[in-house]
C-alpha cells in the first residue's frame, strides 16, 4: 500500500463530511500548508495525519505573526465494495471521479440507504449513547454527546466517516477510539459498507482501536509541542 510523507499509510481523500468536503459534504477543504514555522523561522513537517488536513492561518496582531492550526481529525473511511472489487479498487475509483472544483450532487438516499442510517442511529443511541442528528444537502451526520468526548459520524449512502477530533491523548484518546471503532462496525453491521483505518493502515472489523489510540495520542502530543512552542515564542513568553 502507498505510503505518506511521514512514513504511514497514504489515506484516500474524505468521501463524505459535512464540514469538510471531498465527494460528499458542505464545504470543501482548505489549501494545506504542511509546515509549521519554527520558533527562529525554521519550518518543522507536521505528522502525516495533520499534513493533508492541518493548514496553519498567519495572522498578524500588533506586528506580531501567530500561527493558528485549524481542528483535524483522525478519520476512518467506510466505503461500498462492488462483488469482485476490492477495498483499493473501490477507494481509488472514488478518488478517481473527485473534482475539486465541481459541487458536490445533493444526496440523494435509496429507502435502503435511508434505512440503513436509521438502523445505524438506532443502535449507536442504544450500544454507544446519546446521540445528536443533522441532515445537510450533501450528507447526514451523527454526534456523540457527553464524555468521553465527540465521536462523529458523515453518512453518504455507498460511503462514511467516522471522525475524532485531533486534541486528545491517553486515557481519553483509549476511549474515544473504543468508541470510534465501535460506530465504525455498527455502520458496517448495517450498511454493508466495509470500513479501513488508513490512518494506521487496519480493517474496521478486526483492527485494534489500542492502535488508533497511539496514532492519535502521539499526533496530538506533536502537534501540543511544537505549535505549543511556536505559539509561546511568537508572543514572547
Amino acid at each position: 500500500m502507498p505510503t505518506d510523507s511521514a512514513g504511514g499509510p497514504a489515506r484516500p481523500p474524505l468521501f463524505c463530511g459535512n464540514r469538510k468536503t471531498i465527494l460528499c459534504g458542505n464545504r470543501k477543504p482548505a489549501h494545506t500548508d504542511t509546515t509549521a514555522a519554527g520558533p527562529s523561522g525554521s519550518t518543522s513537517p507536521l505528522p502525516g495525519a495533520v499534513a493533508d488536513r492541518c493548514a496553519p492561518d498567519r495572522h498578524t496582531g500588533g506586528g506580531t505573526p501567530h500561527v493558528y492550526i485549524r481542528p483535524v481529525t483522525y478519520d476512518i473511511t467506510l466505503v461500498r465494495v462492488p462483488p469482485g472489487s476490492t477495498l483499493e479498487e473501490a477507494v481509488a475509483r472514488l478518488g478517481a471521479d473527485f473534482d475539486p472544483d465541481v459541487e458536490p450532487a445533493p444526496l440523494r438516499l435509496t429507502a435502503a440507504q435511508r434505512a440503513a442510517w436509521e438502523r445505524i442511529v438506532d443502535r449507536v443511541a442504544r450500544d454507544v449513547g446519546p446521540v445528536g442528528m443533522e441532515e445537510f444537502p450533501y450528507g447526514l451526520t451523527l454526534e456523540t454527546v457527553g464524555p468521553p468526548g465527540r465521536v462523529q459520524l458523515d453518512y453518504c449512502g455507498d460511503t462514511a466517516t467516522v471522525e475524532v477530533a485531533y486534541g486528545h491523548a491517553g486515557p481519553a484518546a483509549r476511549d474515544l477510539m473504543r468508541r470510534a471503532y465501535r460506530i465504525a462496525r455498527v455502520v458496517e453491521d448495517e450498511s454493508g459498507l466495509t470500513g479501513h483505518d488508513f490512518e494506521v493502515d487496519q480493517p474496521v472489523r478486526t483492527g485494534d482501536p489500542a492502535r488508533a489510540a497511539a496514532r492519535l495520542s502521539g499526533v496530538t502530543d506533536w502537534v501540543r509541542q511544537h505549535v505549543g512552542q511556536e505559539g509561546r515564542s511568537r508572543s514572547g513568553q
